[in-house]
């Protein structure tokens, strides 16, 4: 019984996604489970958290693959001990006045995934491969699935607006998690874009939406400007304007990381170079075209 819903983060450890920290909530749904989302987003954001989770992502980086292929189900070992106790903190607990929450959660196994859970309200997926720009989504579980925003799964959870509804956190400052991440992390579900998905929605009662967007209108204007530079380097100064946006160098290597292609054009190796900017850690993997030559000559632009 209950209003049962999992959340989970992870993250990409060398080349493939793994979970870190997994928690069982009895009692999570609808506008609370964004509001958990919420709490979840700002504690892995705190800066005294942060330090701590990137030795941990540092730890994880040197288990090998037989390592986590060896991880049970009924595994109840914490190896992440600081991500484990943000997520089990900051879904279980909210000490602010005007809030006063409190609720009973349980530690679940790494290793577990989403058909192997207790579930009737859908899960949280967190991604931290990036403590500067930490991701998030919703997915209803079911075949297929796909990653959701906050206001989608809100929206698709009711079925209409009413007074006496409570309202969902605001978690438009943050991106969506990447379907292909969920596909590296959980290969064997069927995954779909959000729109098909939505529009056919209709679980326990709620009406399905299909005309919720899955990008913020910043997200889509940020991309359609680096797709404009890539193809016409003269364009390049309109980018310089915009550095000083929050998460400007991180959200841009990310999105050169996901088309790599666009290095390609005309103005891509100085996007790159503008997205190494603000980076110490230069990892070319995705360009295998670019020479080392004139990788020196990206970073040192």
């Amino acid at each position: 019984m209950g209003q049962r819903h999992q959340l989970f983060i992870i993250s990409k450890i060398q080349d493939r996604y793994r979970t870190l920290a997994a928690i069982h909530h009895q009692w999570l749904y609808g506008a609370s489970a964004t509001k958990a989302c919420w709490r979840v987003l700002q504690v892995l954001e705190h800066q005294a958290n942060k330090r701590l989770i990137k030795h941990e992502l540092a730890y994880a980086a040197t288990r090998p693959d037989e390592w986590w292929d060896n991880l049970g189900d009924d595994d109840h070992v914490t190896p992440f001990p600081v991500t484990a106790t943000c997520l089990l903190v900051s879904a279980g607990i909210d000490p602010r006045p005007e809030s006063h929450y409190q609720h009973d959660v349980i530690p679940l196994s790494i290793a577990i995934t989403p058909d192997e859970v207790d579930n009737n309200d859908e899960i949280t997926v967190i991604d931290i491969s990036n403590l500067n720009a930490v991701r998030y989504c919703f997915i209803f579980l079911g075949d297929p699935m796909a990653p959701i925003t906050g206001i989608q799964y809100y929206r698709t959870y009711y079925k209409q607006d009413r007074p006496d509804i409570p309202q969902p956190a605001d978690l438009e400052a943050w991106d969506l998690v990447h379907i292909e991440a969920l596909r590296d992390l959980w290969p064997h579900e069927a995954w779909e874009e959000a729109e098909k998905v939505l529009s056919t929605a209709c679980k326990g009662g709620r009406g399905g939406h299909d005309d919720y967007r899955i990008k913020s209108l910043r997200r889509l204007a940020f991309e359609k400007a680096i797709r404009l530079v890539a193809e016409q380097p003269q364009l390049m100064e309109f980018l310089v304007t915009i550095e000083a946006i929050p998460r400007f160098h991180s959200d841009l290597w990310e999105f050169l990381q996901a088309h790599p292609n666009l290095v390609q054009g005309r103005g891509g190796l100085r996007l790159l170079g503008l997205a190494m900017r603000h980076t110490t850690f230069l990892d070319v993997s995705s360009y295998p075209w670019v020479l080392d030559v004139v990788t020196s000559a990206v970073v040192r632009d």
